[in-house]
Order: structure tokens, then sequence, then C-alpha cells
């Protein structure tokens, strides 16, 4: 009975395992990519980081790549390619989306707006002390004339 219990683990999906995106999430991975200045690829001393893990040929040096938020690198066509059915890195699966992005700069963008608001009640309140300052001052002249 464990062995069948076994057999049934092993048949079932990972969270490893490649995920087929839907359609809005590969366009948001496509323009991820889009926004990815390429650079020329520098070979390295070790042959299999030179290698493209999607058509495993060599990434010859100079050639200009699209290095992923990852850091992974592949042939501009290959990952392309590659990011029409999926939204991850096909070498760590780390996922490759504008709505991450997105979220973030939303995020980063009501931080700021709270922070604005903060210094904006900050120097009413200071206006306000000084206003007060400067009518107190005014009550002190008046009383000694």
């Amino acid at each position: 009975m464990s062995s069948q219990n076994s057999f049934v683990d092993d048949t079932m999906p990972s969270e490893n395992e490649f995920v087929v995106a839907t359609p809005k999430q590969i366009q948001s991975a496509l323009a991820a990519l889009e926004t990815i200045t390429p650079i020329p690829y520098e070979a390295n001393a070790n042959e299999e980081d030179n290698c493209c893990a999607i058509c495993l040929d060599l990434i010859e040096n100079e050639t200009m790549v699209k290095p992923l938020p990852c850091n992974h690198i592949f042939h501009n066509k290959c990952i392309k390619s590659w990011l029409k059915e999926h939204i991850t890195c096909p070498f760590c699966r780390d996922a490759l989306s504008m709505e991450e992005e997105e979220e973030e700069d939303e995020e980063e963008d009501e931080e700021e707006e709270e922070e604005e608001e903060e210094d904006e009640e900050e120097e009413e309140e200071e206006e306000e002390e000084k206003e007060e300052e400067e009518e107190d001052e005014e009550e002190d002249g008046e009383e000694e004339e």
C-alpha cells in the first residue's frame, strides 16, 4: 500500500514543475522582456555557463543578450520563444512579469504619497505654530502699549 502512495506522490505535479501561463501573463512577461536592455555577452571560462539552457547551443562571445532579473542569460530568440508559453526563467523558474513590477511600483507610489502627505501635515503644523507665535507677539505688543 505504501508503494501505491509513493506512486501517487510521484505522479502529482510538484511546485517546481512549469505551469502553462494565461495569455495575460504571457503578454506581461513579454512586455517585461522588452524593458530589458540588451548587453554584449562575455563568455566565462566554465563552458556550461556559456550554454543557452533553452536550445543548448553555446552563446558566442559578444552576442547581444538580455539578462533576466535573475541574471540568467539566453539567446534573445530563445527566451522570447520560451516566454510565449511560460512566464518563468527556464533555468531557475523565477517569474518574469510586469504585474509584479507594477505592484512594486504601486507600493512605492503609495509610500511616496504617504510621505508627501506627512510632509504637508508637518508644514501645516509649523505654519500654524508660527501664526500662533505671531499672534502671541502681537498680543504682547498691545498689552505693553
